[in-house]
């Protein structure tokens, strides 16, 4: 899945491009139109490093940083999300095509403070780590797994597989530390 956060709207949007919408939405960007959509992604600001990679659901190819987020100040996305547009043509969400034309694909001089401030903002939406690992640590036990094996083994792979189907199974709606039910949610499928 791919994550969009609208930092301007209150209560903020969280948009969620899920694999069928990456899979089926193809888009005819034209050559400028797009050279300028790549530029906007190459200058964007990297809000979170996440040490990891993953596939593309579509080309199979590495994709590095799979849950990194990016930022201009006033958005934030996954930043896989350039990869699926710039390789595979995948249709951004209106809301986000609009603000960026209005912008005419630039990326504003954001400042430390600029990006401090935006963290503040979201920071209300943020989940109760604590609650979540509780519950994740249930539902390990339910599924006779020791969350602290888990822990100890290094196996991500592993971890991030349990992670999601607990994830599905509760229908959590999380992205980084945010709580989805507090924000406006808009999936695309």
């Amino acid at each position: 899945m791919i994550y969009l956060i609208d930092g301007m709207s209150k209560p903020i949007t969280f948009y969620v491009l899920t694999e069928k919408y990456i899979e089926t939405n193809k888009f005819n960007y034209d050559e400028f139109y797009k050279k300028k959509l790549n530029s906007f992604f190459e200058n964007a600001f990297l809000m979170n490093i996440v040490m990891s990679h993953d596939k593309c659901i579509i080309c199979n190819d590495d994709i590095p940083e799979q849950g990194a987020t990016s930022t201009d100040g006033f958005w934030e996305w996954s930043t896989c999300l350039f990869h699926y547009v710039s390789h595979h043509n995948i249709r951004i969400p209106k809301p986000f095509e609009e603000y960026l034309i209005e912008k005419d694909f630039k990326i504003g001089k954001y400042s430390k403070e600029s990006l401090v401030q935006f963290r503040e903002e979201t920071k209300q939406y943020e989940i109760d780590w604590e609650l979540y690992e509780d519950e994740f640590e249930c539902f390990l036990k339910n599924n006779d797994i020791s969350y602290k094996e888990l822990l100890n083994s290094g196996d991500d792979e592993k971890y991030l597989k349990l992670e999601n189907e607990f994830i599905r199974s509760t229908k959590k709606k999380v992205f980084l530390s945010y709580d989805l039910t507090k924000v406006n949610y808009i999936e695309y499928s």
